[in-house]
């Protein structure tokens, strides 16, 4: 049982996320960035949130106004599933007044930001957000590109400041154009049988799939519902990606599809693990056209005895 202070990082599979990182130092922009370092920490930049005891990274201005990313490995998400508490030290002799970050979904909020878990910060909410820590606001481009603003006249010459960000991140390199770290997890393949509704009530969704990452394996993704008046299958799997710490997995592909015996269609599906359980959503397109739309919805487990329940892993 993992707890507050007890916590390790969960795996998720490695895509890339880039950080362009712009902190304004007395008037000037930071220019330089350092090579990581792998400290163990504590960060007492920021208090103890969520699961967090400090903060799991660290940005640190130096006094040549360098950047220096630091990550205590004992910490993890401060959710306990995906997000990422940061801490900034500024070591330069002017202020900091933001950093200008870009990350596959880091500024894509959905609402458990470091104001949403217990034990939080005195004072919360400190933003619109609640990803926000004291002093700090965003200004967001889209889900990918956002700025992270330290308000009040900037982070001050040997002050510190902290925040909140979508996604668990961890491993960042630095050049001298920017910062490329990485979002944790592990997942490539999803695979089961399940169901959603009950037998004999309409609209009953089956679902049989056997689908990896790697395109170059055997994939099977078959659907029927409507007691099988309507079904479509996977013919060739062309896109698939599997993200998400464990508890919140999305396995997604898109790839052509038969309805029936008829081919020339193309199917995009998510199959998602949550909450202990999974759910499988779907639009089959031939055309441009909408064919068949299957909304997310939660399966049922099969018996074990006629196949796997519904697995990502």
């Amino acid at each position: 049982m993992r707890g507050p202070r007890g916590w390790r990082r969960l795996t998720r599979s490695l895509g890339t996320i880039f950080l362009t990182i712009l902190a304004s130092v007395g008037g000037g922009l930071v220019q330089n960035h350092s090579a990581v370092a792998l400290p163990p920490g504590p960060f007492l930049q920021c208090p103890s949130i969520g699961w967090d005891v400090h903060c799991q990274i660290l940005f640190v201005i130096n006094a040549d106004a360098s950047i220096t990313v630091l990550q205590d490995l004992g910490e993890g998400p401060y959710d306990g599933v995906e997000d990422t508490l940061i801490g900034v030290q500024n070591n330069s002799s002017g202020p900091v007044t933001g950093l200008a970050l870009s990350g596959p979904s880091i500024f894509g909020f959905d609402g458990d930001g470091l104001c949403a878990v217990t034990p939080k910060p005195e004072g919360c909410p400190f933003g619109e957000t609640g990803y926000e820590g004291p002093n700090t606001s965003f200004t967001v481009a889209n889900a990918n590109e956002g700025t992270v603003n330290f308000t009040e006249g900037g982070i001050p010459a040997g002050g510190s400041a902290y925040f909140s960000l979508e996604e668990s991140i961890e491993g960042f390199k630095c050049t001298e154009t920017g910062c490329e770290g990485q979002v944790t997890g592990e997942c490539t393949k999803a695979f089961g049988r399940a169901f959603y509704l009950k037998l004999g009530e309409p609209g009953r969704l089956n679902l049989l799939d056997k689908v990896s990452t790697n395109l170059a394996e055997p994939q099977r993704l078959i659907v029927s519902y409507e007691t099988g008046a309507i079904r479509y299958r996977l013919t060739k799997l062309q896109e698939a990606t599997c993200e998400g710490a464990a508890g919140a997995r999305d396995f997604h592909g898109i790839g052509a599809a038969a309805k029936g015996t008829e081919k020339g269609y193309t199917v995009d599906f998510h199959i998602q693990e949550v909450a202990g359980g999974y759910r499988y959503e779907a639009t089959v397109t031939k055309e441009g056209g909408l064919v068949v739309f299957n909304e997310a919805a939660p399966l049922g487990k099969t018996s074990k005895t006629q196949a796997k329940p519904q697995t990502i892993e």
